[in-house]
């Protein structure tokens, strides 16, 4: 499960939003490459950057400082704010994003998120920013009136193998996740499962070969059966739910219980970060405890 930082940029500054709520902002820095800079030197293996001008007005505002940061950080970045069309999805792509990230378009227009990730297998993911069970739109300023659950299976329908979840009432709140809607929302949407290649065996390496499915986007045709409080199965061959959580990271504690009740991607982490309420090797080294 990685650890995330998230950089939030509006008006070229690092800042955080409480709510998503523009007018409750709080300014972390005004050079976002640096701060870039620093979790990936403490050990950050993605980043999670959000263009928040871009997602409020759905045209690019800080991508000057957006592709300084893929260019210059060295770790996977991926990149969030405002994809309205194909050549949003291109111009990121062709500038080094590992992923791309969209809520809007999926909501409003799904095929062109199909066919971008049918142009870019794996480098796609779905943002869904959940307010009262439903995904909030264009910078969150809008709630529209799509169901959480039911935006995840249609886009993992389309051939979406990432999805990043946000709690919208606890983002920036300092509140601690609210585990159990997590959890539901994990059930809800019984996402197929993907295979994880290292730890593939050499029995389902061989169906794999049979049944000619060797690339990538390959999903196992059966959803991961949904256990009553989201736990995971962490043995060898278990696989991971294609989502990354973010909203209301507080604490260790916090990121330690998502490692040990969820089998996810990943967890952003925003405010606890620039707070300094979380440290980030701390935090990773509590994962490793957790799950060892």
């Amino acid at each position: 499960m990685e650890l995330i930082p998230a950089i939030d940029i509006r008006g070229g500054r690092c800042v955080r939003l409480v709510q998503g709520d523009f007018a409750r902002e709080t300014v972390f820095g005004d050079d976002p490459l640096a701060l870039a800079q620093r979790w990936a030197g403490e050990g950050a293996t993605r980043l999670h950057v959000v263009d928040l001008d871009a997602a409020r007005e759905g045209r690019p505002v800080n991508a000057a400082i957006v592709a300084r940061i893929i260019a210059e950080t060295g770790v996977p970045v991926e990149v969030a704010g405002g994809p309205r069309g194909a050549a949003d999805f291109d111009r990121w792509a062709d500038a080094g994003a590992d992923r791309i990230v969209t809520g809007t378009l999926a909501v409003e227009q799904p095929d062109v998120v199909e066919a971008a990730a049918r142009r870019y297998p794996g480098r796609i993911a779905v943002a869904i920013d959940a307010r009262d069970g439903r995904v909030a739109v264009r910078g969150w300023v809008e709630t529209s009136d799509r169901t959480v659950a039911a935006v995840m299976r249609d886009m993992a329908a389309r051939g979406i193998e990432h999805f990043i979840y946000t709690d919208i009432r606890r983002d920036g709140t300092m509140q601690h996740p609210d585990f159990d809607a997590f959890a539901r929302v994990l059930e809800s949407a019984a996402l197929p499962a993907r295979r994880r290649p290292a730890q593939e065996t050499p029995a389902d390496a061989m169906d794999d070969a049979s049944s000619g499915a060797s690339t990538a986007r390959d999903v196992d045709a059966r959803p991961s059966e949904p256990s009553p409080a989201g736990a995971a199965s962490h043995g060898r061959g278990s696989v991971a739910a294609p989502v990354i959580f973010g909203g209301g990271i507080t604490s260790i504690e916090d990121v330690a219980r998502l490692a040990a009740d969820f089998d996810i991607e990943g967890v952003i982490i925003g405010r606890a970060l620039y707070d300094g309420r979380l440290d980030l090797r701390a935090a990773q080294h509590a994962i490793e405890a957790r799950r060892a």
